[in-house]
């Protein structure tokens, strides 16, 4: 477990939490809220081999760098059967 202050946002304390989670027996899935939408944070967890579930941005675009985000947004915006 990691306690940080009030200021300190939820994605910058990510990296700590999943080596935490590596050390308890491994993250497999991220369940995370829209926060968590920064293709740095999907390029994080598609390094750790973690499956990114997380809620895109209402504005999301396809036309970002990063390409694990490019695949959660189309994931997201895809008509379900």
């Amino acid at each position: 477990m990691d306690v940080t202050a009030g200021d300190v946002h939820d994605p910058k304390a990510l990296p700590k939490l999943l080596v935490g989670g590596s050390e308890c027996g491994g993250v497999s899935k991220a369940y995370m809220d829209s926060s968590y939408d920064l293709p740095a944070i999907h390029e994080l967890l598609e390094t750790k081999g973690v499956e990114a579930i997380v809620k895109p941005r209402r504005n999301s675009r396809l036309n970002t760098r990063s390409e694990a985000r490019r695949r959660a947004i189309s994931a997201y915006k895809s008509p379900r059967p």
